[in-house]
């Protein structure tokens, strides 16, 4: 069993034009597992918005917005 993680690849690659008309990924962007935590904290936080307008949540937060993204690929 290998213990990396399923990072569902590039989010936003960028590919670019070579000689002879193919393309290849020179960026390769952020990991759709972290494009889909980042929507997780989305939503987290907006529920923890304070009395000043900012955000406060934990290391434990960060932690489930990750459980969710892997659950996001798996459901995919």
């Amino acid at each position: 069993m290998s213990n990396t993680k399923n990072t569902g690849g590039p989010a936003y690659p960028v590919k670019t034009p070579t000689p002879g008309y193919n393309f290849e990924t020179v960026h390769q962007g952020m990991t759709l597992r972290d494009h889909f935590a980042g929507l997780a904290m989305q939503g987290i936080v907006s529920g923890k918005i304070n009395y000043d307008g900012m955000a406060a949540f934990s290391d434990d937060d960060v932690a489930q917005c990750y459980i969710i993204a892997d659950a996001m690929l798996n459901a995919r």
